[in-house]
């Protein structure tokens, strides 16, 4: 019997450890994102409208930069209401 794991791998992501996931909101819309080494990247958009798959920094692949932080997170206290501010 084969393991989960191997049945449904990503291309290209054997051996690599699974890479940390967030939903985020950009410009008002849900995307799933992975961290990379320079901010977020777009693994996939959850929308329902035609137009969003046509803007490129909704697309799979785009790099979101880190959100700047919220003023809760600069007194010591954090927030994780996503990256809204996009």
């Amino acid at each position: 019997m084969m393991p989960e794991e191997v049945i449904f791998a990503e291309p290209g992501r054997e051996g690599r450890p699974p890479a940390a996931m967030r939903l985020m909101h950009v410009r008002g819309r849900a995307v799933l994102c992975e961290e990379a080494r320079d901010g977020w990247r777009v693994v996939r958009l959850l929308s329902t409208d035609p137009a969003d798959f046509l803007a490129p920094e909704l697309a799979p692949g785009a790099l979101l930069p880190p959100p700047a932080p919220h003023r809760s997170e600069r007194s010591g206290s954090r927030s994780e209401g996503g990256c809204q501010g996009w």
